[in-house]
């Protein structure tokens, strides 16, 4: 893990702000352990460029995980 975010931090790579949910993953039990495994990294020149993105995450009724959904506004 430490050898993970050491990329993330030689990359200058921003994590993606989720919108609309905290967690990502659930165990699906009656008293749930809910994380928040799924995330998005991008440079900052991507940033720049596609600075009106919206990340969001979509339900799912055959998986644990709730997929990303990534929009981009591509007017200049």
């Amino acid at each position: 893990m430490r050898r993970f975010r050491g990329v993330i931090d030689d990359l200058q790579l921003e994590e993606l702000h989720l919108s609309g949910r905290l967690f990502t993953w659930s165990n699906g039990r009656d008293q749930p352990t809910l994380e928040r495994l799924d995330r998005a990294f991008t440079s900052l020149e991507w940033l720049e460029q596609f600075s009106s993105y919206h990340l969001r995450c979509l339900s799912s009724d055959c998986s644990d995980h709730a997929p990303l959904l990534l929009v981009l506004n591509s007017e200049p």
